[in-house]
């Protein structure tokens, strides 16, 4: 079929590891024994988990087990509620270098998959910790953690764990959820490989149309991820889906994609009652104002900048918090305050520059 060359990175250079993590949670005892027999759950307990075992080389069902234990307990005690090992939804992990960003004693336990490495990392960050003008708790993760700090938290290592021997630290990993990492590919061990896509590879944003719950007719929008486009057009298909459907599952339609360059015409409200009235042919210097070229995407949101702008007088400052355009050095609003996907249409432009709606 038709060979396609790529020339934008795919994704950023760090590879993530797809991890599952186990955790604990009491339930009751019946629910633990039908979660067990499916396979959701392990029983912490290994006195209890052999007890069950052996019912089960016995030829007991779930039904017996219950039975056997409501009758006779486990160890003389009533069984009510049990603790369980039960495997959390998919995550994404990298090794990731110890310093400043790991921002506090909460983060560091939700983050890092290490158990023994969180304690060493928690309990080295307490000795920095200090108390404010206010009177509250203040973690210093910028001294815990600095190069003088992780040559100190070595040395007392041992300590930090209890009294056990441990490797030196550098590095922790750590996770989070997959969000909208996607594997690296289909065969070998790539389909465990999971990457983000790389900055400025977001080339679709899809605007749909329909009528919501109240018989509203609105917009919806999605950017596309450049691997699904990719995968679309392998497949032969568009590279946007055809169809929207919001959390209540109500169906949009399509009504245009706009992709980088593209450019929008942004209506009056006379003009919007009335689209045919305008002539792209002649247009009138104030129209010629509201021609804005799509700049970039992200999620829900879309940026805009005046098509006859080819750079910025004044980028914006984070210091100074000042910019032409605000943080994005792009526009999401017209100067009337008008947020331009809400509102706008797609225009075709040909090769000699004549102008129609898209």
């Amino acid at each position: 079929g038709t060979n396609w060359a790529i020339r934008k990175p795919m994704h950023k250079e760090t590879v993530y590891a797809k991890v599952n993590l186990r955790n604990t949670k009491d339930i009751a005892i019946n629910v633990a024994i039908d979660g067990y027999f499916k396979g959701d759950f392990v029983f912490v307990n290994k006195a209890l988990k052999n007890k069950i075992k052996s019912l089960v080389n016995e030829n007991y069902d779930s039904v017996r087990i219950k039975k056997y234990f409501k009758e006779n307990g486990f160890n003389d005690e009533k069984l009510k509620k049990v603790s369980v090992y039960y495997q959390e939804e998919q995550f994404s992990a990298v090794r990731k270098k110890i310093d400043e960003s790991f921002k506090s004693s909460k983060w560091i336990e939700e983050s890092v998959t290490d158990s023994g490495v969180q304690k060493i990392l928690v309990s080295h960050l307490k000795k920095y910790n200090n108390i404010d003008e206010n009177g509250k708790l203040k973690e210093r993760p910028d001294l815990a953690f600095s190069e003088e700090g992780l040559i100190e938290m070595n040395k007392n290592i041992i300590e930090l764990n209890g009294g056990k021997n441990h490797q030196p630290i550098y590095k922790a990993r750590v996770y989070e959820t997959l969000g909208n990492k996607f594997a690296v590919g289909i065969k070998g061990n790539k389909k465990d490989k999971y990457v983000e896509a790389a900055k400025g590879t977001n080339l679709f944003f899809a605007v749909y149309i329909g009528m919501n719950k109240k018989g509203v007719r609105l917009r919806q929008y999605i950017t596309v991820p450049l691997n699904i486009v990719i995968e679309r057009q392998k497949q032969g298909e568009g590279s946007v889906p055809d169809k929207y459907y919001d959390n209540n599952n109500i169906e949009y339609s399509l009504l245009f994609n706009l992709s980088p360059n593209d450019l929008v015409y942004v209506p009056t409200d006379e003009e919007q009652e009335n689209i045919n009235s305008i002539n792209f042919n002649d247009l009138k210097s104030e129209q010629k104002k509201r021609i804005y070229k799509m700049e970039k995407a992200s999620g829900k949101e879309c940026y805009f900048i005046q098509h006859y702008i080819s750079s910025l007088i004044k980028q914006y400052d984070a210091k100074t918090k000042i910019g032409e355009f605000g943080s994005q050095n792009k526009l999401q609003t017209t100067t009337e305050g008008k947020k331009i996907v809400e509102i706008c249409f797609k225009l075709k432009v040909d090769s000699l520059g004549n102008i129609s709606e898209a």
